[in-house]
């Protein structure tokens, strides 16, 4: 998703609830913890079991920190490795943060319990922003990595350390998005 796009289905996420319900519904609040979740998605391009799991306790403010996981939580395939907090998004998780006070633990929740799924919300937001159905949750991840391999300030290999990739998987998956992919090959005699 292009920028826009993202910033179209944001807009949406809060228009939907209050054309939906009055504010202070729960549906309201739901919709507004999709704008966290679509935040929090796009800047740390996190799966998003990974994004519904984030705590307030795995952030560190001071370091500009993030952990995906718990210390001590079950290393799968997808491992999910700690990186450094988006200057962007720190403040928006700043802001949370003193909006929650100390009852939230979880980064997007509702009524201070986890949010474990936006299928209603999300297809709400996202057909509300025009969006082709395709356009799931997971397209958050897709499109940081995308944004990354286009910005010829970032080395490859430091964004596939963010998002959490081998330096071959991000190259393999997200390479012909690079302004100069295959570009000497392609000219060459």
């Amino acid at each position: 998703m292009t920028r826009s796009q993202i910033a179209a289905l944001l807009w949406q996420s809060r228009r939907v609830a209050h054309n939906i319900a009055p504010e202070g519904s729960n549906h309201v609040r739901l919709v507004r913890h999709l704008s966290r979740f679509i935040i929090l998605g796009f800047y740390t391009g996190s799966r998003s079991g990974v994004v519904l799991g984030t705590r307030y306790s795995l952030l560190d403010f001071e370091r500009d920190f993030m952990r995906r996981k718990p210390k001590g939580a079950k290393l799968t395939k997808k491992q999910a490795p700690p990186h450094k907090m988006p200057r962007r998004l720190k403040f928006w998780l700043k802001l949370w943060r003193r909006i929650d006070g100390r009852k939230a633990d979880y980064v997007v929740h509702l009524n201070h319990a986890p949010v474990t799924k936006l299928r209603r919300s999300w297809g709400t937001a996202r057909d509300a922003a025009g969006l082709p159905e395709d356009v799931t949750p997971h397209t958050l991840r897709h499109s940081r990595a995308t944004h990354l391999m286009k910005n010829q300030n970032v080395a490859n290999e430091d964004a596939a350390q963010f998002m959490g990739m081998t330096l071959q998987t991000f190259l393999d998956t997200y390479g012909h998005h690079d302004p100069e992919w295959q570009k000497d090959a392609a000219d060459a005699r």
